[in-house]
């Protein structure tokens, strides 16, 4: 009786004069000689043109999602760089900034500040000056310093213990990222000597509970209106010009010009004197930089 199934034991394969291998398989038949219809199919039938159409449909995946990567990443390096452009320090005027560290370089260190602020409560306005002694602890032939939302009028650097100034070659330039001003020299400052730096400033006032900013509170119906003060961590640079980093201790004086109706000033340090009334002539230069 004949059976339509493959007998697997008696396979044989032998190479054709091409070197290819070719399978010659026993089957067994009818009577008549003929091979069943199922084993025929089975046998004859031909694999290729699935296996290829499979491995085109594959490849034309990978392409897919080769393409969609690329794009993704070509996508997130234009970000990148529209990230680092917009980062790059940039003076307020558009121009770059010299200077692109959060820190100071340190070529600097001061001792002292006197510091004089004149604000305007009604106006919301302060008017003031700084005269600083730094000492170079390297050459230099310009300086950093820290100063946030504020316009300089009018800034003076010379050797401490000469009248000469040391001129600066063009107006400041500011960097509202890192709240700091440049100032290029006309010459270098010598390593370990002494100076002073005045500068003459101004700001508005807000309340945005940094610098010396403005604040309010209510006895009974009336809004009283004060000037208050924080400075830590980093925002003396918003009251007056500084080098606003914890290693950069110095001496500090502070005076300070109040209208009559304020009749309250509070320090945490005692109070040296005060003057009343205030002179008529509150000219920065004349006050300081004289």
């Amino acid at each position: 009786m004949s059976t339509p199934y493959r007998n697997l034991e008696e396979e044989e394969f032998s190479v054709d004069s091409a070197g290819s291998q070719s399978s010659a398989s026993k089957f067994s038949t009818d009577e008549d000689g003929s091979s069943p219809p199922d084993v025929e199919v089975v046998g004859m039938r031909d694999f290729s043109s699935i296996g290829g159409a499979r491995s085109k449909g594959i490849r034309g995946k990978v392409r897919r999602k080769a393409c969609l990567a690329l794009a993704v990443v070509s996508v997130l390096v234009l970000l990148v760089i529209i990230l680092i452009v917009k980062l790059s320090p940039k003076g307020d005027s558009g121009d770059a900034f010299p200077w692109d560290d959060i820190r100071l370089p340190g070529n600097l260190v001061p001792s002292e500040y006197k510091i004089f602020l004149h604000p305007d409560l009604g106006k919301k306005v302060v008017s003031g000056s700084v005269t600083i002694q730094i000492t170079a602890v390297e050459t230099t032939d310009s300086i950093l310093i820290h100063a946030a939302t504020m316009d300089f009028s009018k800034t003076v650097l010379r050797k401490k213990g000469s009248s000469d100034s040391i001129e600066i070659n063009q107006p400041p330039k500011f960097s509202k990222n890192l709240s700091m001003a440049y100032l290029d020299l006309s010459r270098t400052l010598e390593k370990g000597g002494a100076y002073e730096l005045v500068i003459e400033f101004s700001y508005n006032l807000t309340d945005c509970l940094r610098g010396l900013y403005v604040s309010s509170y209510m006895e009974g119906n009336a809004t009283k209106v004060i000037g208050s003060t924080q400075m830590e961590p980093l925002s003396a640079r918003e009251a007056f010009p500084c080098f606003d980093e914890p290693g950069m201790r110095a001496k500090f004086s502070l005076e300070l010009v109040h209208k009559p109706r304020y009749n309250v000033t509070l320090f945490n340090m005692p109070k040296k004197k005060e003057t009343e009334p205030y002179p008529v002539d509150t000219s920065l230069s004349n006050h300081l930089c004289r």
